[in-house]
């Protein structure tokens, strides 16, 4: 499903499985306080909403230090991840997620939507966006839940 449309849609008892799982955290959307992207003036429409912060002074609020957490550990190794990046000259980690109207649409009859999240550093930035096309295999990675991320120079 990836490969020939961006989204994947689990089954029904992967979602079930999924949500039963005590490690997982659900969320709304609504909850985050996302920024929408302004559609462009050409091109398909933007599906994506996002939230920044600097990862020197995060002040996140508790939704979204849940969502960072995942990303970059908790606790102790958050910091370390946040010195990390800081220490790698960003100064700027954006988060985007599907449009929660995007998501809505995109369901019907469906229990779940997902895609592959790319990482990406451009100038002092650091952006985490689902990706609308198909992804190149070389690049699927997972990040070992519990492990700092540690960005290079």
């Amino acid at each position: 499903q990836l490969f020939e449309h961006g989204n994947y849609f689990p089954s029904d008892e992967g979602v079930e499985a999924a949500i039963a799982d005590p490690d997982t955290v659900a969320m709304n959307l609504l909850e985050l306080g996302l920024i929408g992207d302004k559609q462009p003036r050409f091109g398909p429409p933007v599906n994506t909403a996002n939230f920044t912060f600097d990862p020197k002074n995060p002040g996140l609020s508790n939704h979204r230090r849940q969502i960072v957490e995942r990303i970059y550990s908790s606790g102790a190794d958050f910091y370390k991840s946040m010195k990390a990046v800081s220490d790698a000259g960003c100064t700027e980690i954006m988060l985007r997620f599907l449009k929660p109207s995007y998501v809505e649409d995109e369901l019907k009859e469906r229990k779940a939507i997902g895609r592959v999240c790319g990482l990406t550093k451009m100038n002092q930035r650091i952006s985490h966006t689902p990706q609308g096309e198909p992804p190149r295999i070389e690049l699927v990675r997972t990040i070992e839940k519990g492990q700092p991320l540690y960005v290079p120079k």
